[in-house]
């Protein structure tokens, strides 16, 4: 089935074969994923239980010599009314009328069953799945009536054929229906559409399949709309985040980084470098410590600058992260910038405060020494005059610079 769907693209119905796990007979369901360019990127894939079908096939017989079957276009039984583990995933290609049933050439006839039986048969296509359903009545409990009153043979294949008819209704309805929905509803999610959900119908099985797809889409619609708010937080913040290649090559640059960088809202970047950022000085700097940091413990984050398109250099606190595969080599190196002009302005208008400060607090100093020196010189020449001192000892606490006799 996985053959067929790379071949096809479409909804895929698989051949029978019997569980590893649960050693039931299961026929594959195979649902392609395509991204938003339309490309096969993968596929979901659930088993349908096919002896829950030959289960309602037994109860749609109303005699022993009834069967029923279900054949695959591959000429394989997938279902059958009774023994139905017996003979599910039998290979009826070689039976004399199966390559006609197959062809469509065939709708009516008479042959023995796969159990030696002699029957009267009649066949029906199942849409979507391209199977094949024949029913079949003893010819013994058919024809011994039939000999007696041609009217009542009549009657019976009139009865076989509204049988056939009406179990490819109830298995169009009840499988194939269903089935159909199920692959609509994964092209139209391939195709791009978002919020669809899948009606939960049909059997057990299907139903379970269709209920587990809504639960997945819920998730990814969840994811999709987390991805949505982190890429606007993105966008919208006044730090430049951008990614580039490990040759500097930018692969996404938010809003702020486009202005810095002069590229407008939407325009490509192909042929745009990183290096367009730095001063030549600047970017040998990235190449040759930056980044060899980054790569050897995950990331650098230091004090930096880059060049805007007018060549003015822009103060920014920047982190650099390496983004490394499994293998451990690097894709994409991501960095994150943040102007800092205003905080260095700051720091130089307190630099410009602290050092006036410095020379005043210097001045002071001085100035008080200059008073000191000035009141020992009174007191010294009053002493060569005779008389006692004017001011107190510069040495001692009790000096506060006023004026003050010594007697």
């Amino acid at each position: 089935y996985a053959q067929q769907l790379l071949r096809t693209g479409e909804f895929t119905i698989g051949e029978p074969f019997k569980g590893l796990i649960t050693g039931r007979w299961v026929v594959p369901l195979v649902f392609p994923r395509r991204d938003a360019a339309d490309r096969l990127i993968g596929w979901v894939g659930s088993p349908l239980d096919v002896e829950r079908i030959g289960a309602l096939l037994s109860r749609s017989v109303t005699s022993a010599g009834e069967l029923i079957t279900v054949i695959s276009p591959q000429g394989r039984v997938i279902a059958r009314s009774s023994d139905v583990a017996k003979w599910i995933g039998t290979d009826v290609r070689q039976r004399p009328f199966t390559q006609a049933l197959l062809d469509g050439t065939l709708s009516v006839w008479r042959t023995s069953g796969l159990d030696g039986t002699e029957r009267i048969w009649g066949a029906a296509d199942v849409p979507v799945a391209n199977w094949k359903v024949i029913a079949g009545l003893d010819e013994a409990t058919l024809l011994a009536p039939a000999n007696a009153a041609l009217a009542r043979n009549l009657l019976l294949l009139a009865l076989i054929f509204l049988l056939v008819v009406g179990l490819s209704l109830r298995l169009r309805r009840d499988i194939a229906a269903p089935i159909q929905a199920l692959a609509q509803t994964a092209r139209r999610i391939a195709s791009g559409e978002r919020g669809l959900r899948s009606p939960v119908t049909g059997t057990t099985e299907i139903a379970a399949v269709a209920a587990q797809l809504n639960r997945m889409l819920d998730a990814l619609d969840r994811t999709n709309a987390e991805r949505e708010r982190l890429a606007q937080i993105v966008e919208q913040t006044s730090d430049m985040i951008a990614i580039s290649a490990p040759d500097g090559a930018l692969v996404y640059v938010n809003r702020a980084g486009r202005a810095l960088l002069g590229l407008a809202p939407g325009a490509s970047l192909t042929g745009v470098n990183t290096q367009r950022a730095y001063s030549p000085e600047r970017w040998t700097f990235m190449q040759e410590v930056a980044r060899p940091r980054a790569v050897e413990t995950g990331s650098w984050a230091d004090e930096s600058f880059l060049l805007a398109r007018d060549g003015r250099k822009i103060p920014v606190l920047q982190v650099l992260i390496a983004l490394k595969n499994d293998g451990g080599e690097v894709e994409f190196f991501a960095g994150i910038s943040r102007d800092i002009t205003k905080l260095k302005q700051s720091e130089e208008k307190l630099a410009l405060q602290l050092e006036e400060l410095r020379r005043w607090y210097q001045a002071t100093l001085g100035r008080e020494d200059r008073v000191r020196q000035l009141k020992r010189e009174v007191n010294e020449l009053r002493e060569r005059l005779g008389e006692a001192p004017r001011y107190l000892k510069p040495e001692s606490d009790a000096d506060s610079g006023d004026v003050t006799r010594a007697s």
